[in-house]
């Protein structure tokens, strides 16, 4: 779900989005997409969505897919290793 200037989160109006950035959930079919925002309190607060309902979450949470980035990147390394040597034999 794309978050727009005006939707709500916690009952405060986004009147500011600061940032986009790509959320990547493994065999997710929504929440694709993080933003900070500025929300009318004139607090800046980090956005991501659980089943399209956005939600304040916390710099933890993106560290915490940073390793699952990386946990895939090396399986997938893994994998086209494998295949090369298999295929080369």
């Amino acid at each position: 779900m794309k978050i727009e200037k005006g939707n709500q989160v916690n009952g405060k109006k986004i009147t500011q989005i600061l940032c986009e950035f790509v959320v990547l959930h493994h065999e997710w079919e929504l929440d694709g997409y993080g933003y900070i925002v500025c929300l009318e309190d004139d607090s800046i607060e980090l956005i991501l969505t659980n089943h399209g309902i956005p939600y304040i979450a916390k710099a933890s949470h993106l560290k915490e897919q940073i390793k699952t980035y990386e946990n895939a990147i090396k399986m997938t390394e893994r994998a086209i290793d494998l295949y090369t040597n298999l295929r080369e034999k």
